[in-house]
């Protein structure tokens, strides 16, 4: 599941991937996500994705792409 990919990456590779609200408008507002390694923001993808589920799915791959 995401929730077990998130606590994986955070626990075994220090990277944390969590979802923001970007309030753009009322009452509709989009979801982005920020990583972060090390207490290093890494990435995040501007407030893009529709769901909250949509933004933790793309940061958790963005996530995965770092591990080598």
């Amino acid at each position: 599941t995401q929730s077990l990919l998130q606590r994986w990456l955070r626990e075994v590779h220090n990277i944390d991937v969590f979802p923001v609200a970007c309030f753009i408008g009322e009452p509709k507002h989009k979801y982005s996500y920020y990583m972060l390694k090390a207490n290093d923001d890494l990435d995040t993808d501007g407030c893009e994705t529709e769901t909250y589920e949509e933004a933790l799915e793309h940061g958790l791959v963005e996530a995965l792409k770092l591990i080598e």
